[in-house]
């Protein structure tokens, strides 16, 4: 399956919780998560370059993080905060967090 996610939101989503891994050039993974840059020598042929590994998500884009991004199926925004911080926490030694956003009042279906 691909689906379209809306930009505006989930760039908004991303970059608040994981700003680390929006502009980036080398490939990251551990137990979690992984991101895999844009391939630009192979014109973006990467099946992936987000994949969350306790749900299976995994986002394509155009050069940049969320750019015509699309998923291999329909999570709501909510879903997409939850992978989010799950990340998040993944990087962090025996904390966890979740910060209430202040775009939750337009983000949230």
């Amino acid at each position: 399956m691909n689906i379209l996610m809306n930009r505006k939101v989930c760039q908004v989503l991303w970059d608040a919780i994981l700003p680390d891994f929006g502009y980036h050039d080398y490939h990251f993974e551990n137990d979690t998560f992984e991101i895999k840059p844009y391939d630009w020598i192979g014109e973006g042929n990467n099946d992936y370059h987000f994949y969350h590994k306790p749900s299976g998500l995994k986002i394509s884009w155009y050069k940049y993080a969320l750019r015509d991004a699309h998923c291999n199926f329909d999570i709501t925004y909510n879903q997409f905060v939850d992978i989010l911080y799950d990340c998040h926490n993944s990087l962090q030694e025996g904390k966890s967090i979740k910060i209430t956003h202040e775009v939750e009042r337009w983000w949230e279906e």
